[in-house]
């Protein structure tokens, strides 16, 4: 499928979708512009996408420097709709103390209990790994069922 690309003077982004993953690479500062887009983008790559099975989420925030506060109400709306479509499963590559906190704060107003400690990794393979690990996880428990 198509990426979606997005570049301002603070940051950008890349956001495409393979083999029942989103993957986000996010770069520098996110304000609310450059949020409002992603979330539209993720909006569209699910409706283009139209994922009949659970998916995952990749978040590679290494070189994020961060959220505004506008950028985190936005964003918590992106987190919203991908569970409501399918999303069961989220996971990061990040060691910014400042990204990885305003991510969690995302993650409680979204409802989402797992603790995020247990999503983050330093290797994006490991961090696929996991994703297809937990979907084949709630897959097994919901044919069981």
């Amino acid at each position: 499928m198509t990426p979606y690309q997005y570049q301002d003077k603070y940051g950008s982004y890349e956001l495409y979708f393979r083999d029942r993953i989103m993957f986000a690479t996010v770069s520098g500062a996110v304000g609310e512009k450059m949020a409002t887009t992603f979330v539209n983008h993720v909006k569209a790559l699910v409706d283009a996408a139209q994922p009949d099975k659970m998916w995952g989420y990749l978040g590679d925030l290494r070189q994020c420097d961060g959220y505004t506060p506008e950028a985190e109400k936005q964003l918590l709306k992106g987190h919203q709709y991908a569970m409501l479509h399918g999303c069961v499963v989220d996971s990061y590559c990040s060691d910014s103390p400042l990204a990885l906190g305003q991510l969690k704060r995302i993650r409680q107003q979204a409802d989402i209990t797992s603790d995020l400690s247990t999503h983050i990794f330093q290797d994006k393979n490991a961090a696929i790994l996991f994703i297809h690990q937990t979907i084949t996880r709630y897959e097994k428990e919901i044919n069981k069922g």
